[in-house]
């Protein structure tokens, strides 16, 4: 069995579709790393370890068979930076809504229509990019008043309730490729006229 030294901070990707998972699983199990980047195409799980790793503070997965986004996620306390990018995940851990220092979150390629309304326990966050299949604009950013950034491009949302208004810290709006009308774009504009929103390539109502 591999054995790794005491690192303080490593960041490593794998992109070798026939990557050695025990060394990934290994990898993960250094309690002093920082920092996680992992794209490996073949890669469904990542498995953390139980007893954590207190001091990792990003983590980023890019996996095309990614399955799920590791569940024991509160194993990591101190995570500041969390980026998922799979092909169809179908499912997010309630456990990412305990990592209450997160400050920007990544989920693209969602099957979900509806995100979960636990998000507004990120009360940290400034950035997050959620892309796929949502419906509606998440219900727990309206709760999120350090929010700086948001992008809900390429998914199929039709409105934006007026407690956008909400968020006196937005300063980007990204809702391109969504279903928004004429009308409601331009209600928008109106509700955020300090924000700056890019809202291009509107996709047709089905």
């Amino acid at each position: 069995m591999m054995k790794l030294p005491h690192l303080d901070e490593v960041s490593f990707s794998i992109y070798n579709s026939r990557a050695d998972k025990s060394w990934l699983y290994h990898m993960s199990h250094n309690e002093s790393i920082k920092k996680i980047s992992i794209g490996a195409d073949e890669l469904r799980a990542l498995i953390l370890p139980e007893d954590g790793l207190p001091n990792l503070e990003t983590l980023r997965i890019n996996s095309k068979s990614l399955e799920e986004i590791p569940k024991n996620l509160s194993s990591c306390p101190n995570l500041i930076y969390l980026s998922v990018i799979a092909n169809d995940l179908g499912m997010i851990p309630i456990e990412i809504f305990k990592l209450t220092k997160l400050n920007e979150l990544r989920i693209h390629n969602i099957r979900l229509e509806y995100f979960p309304i636990e998000v507004c326990s990120l009360v940290n966050l400034v950035k997050i990019s959620l892309k796929g299949n949502l419906s509606t604009f998440p219900e727990g950013l309206y709760d999120i008043p350090n929010l700086k950034e948001i992008d809900l491009s390429e998914n199929n949302i039709v409105t934006i309730d007026e407690r956008i208004r909400n968020l006196k810290n937005l300063e980007k709006l990204n809702i391109s490729q969504n279903s928004f009308s004429t009308s409601e774009l331009e209600k928008l504009k109106d509700m955020l006229p300090e924000v700056q929103i890019t809202m291009w390539n509107q996709k047709p109502l089905t």
